[in-house]
């Protein structure tokens, strides 16, 4: 008959692997988290800047000349980089852990890029 002892040191190796199972599992939990609170959070930027856009668009049907023109280039050019910025969330959707990170990099140099196309065509019509 063996011993309780000897028991516990035969049962480790399975308790070991389950114990790494579940802390693997909570990783991919927490990874999976934080990817759609960072996608949640690209998204709402992304509409803000799309319904400021729409705002200053009203503005933008009252200016003439130059300021229009300008208006019109920011604005075609947000269009432009929205639409990339859409295409690359979608993306991330369904991205690998190491893809998700250059897509993620992707998406905030896109947003960058939004934002001052967005301050580009407010200023044309200040």
């Amino acid at each position: 008959k063996p011993k309780k002892e000897e028991t516990k040191i035969a049962a480790a190796p399975e308790k070991v692997a389950k114990e790494k199972e579940d802390a693997i599992e909570d990783l991919r939990s927490y990874a999976n988290k934080k990817r759609q609170e960072y996608r949640e959070k690209a998204e709402a930027a992304l509409k803000s800047y799309e319904e400021g856009i729409d705002k200053l668009k009203a503005k933008a049907d009252k200016a003439s000349g130059e300021a229009k023109r300008k208006y019109d280039e920011a604005v075609e050019a947000l269009r432009e980089k929205q639409k990339v910025l859409r295409e690359q969330l979608e993306e991330f959707k369904t991205a690998s852990a190491k893809a998700w990170e250059e897509i993620e990099k992707k998406i905030d140099t896109g947003l960058e890029e939004v934002k001052k196309l967005y301050e580009k065509a407010r200023s044309a019509l200040a």
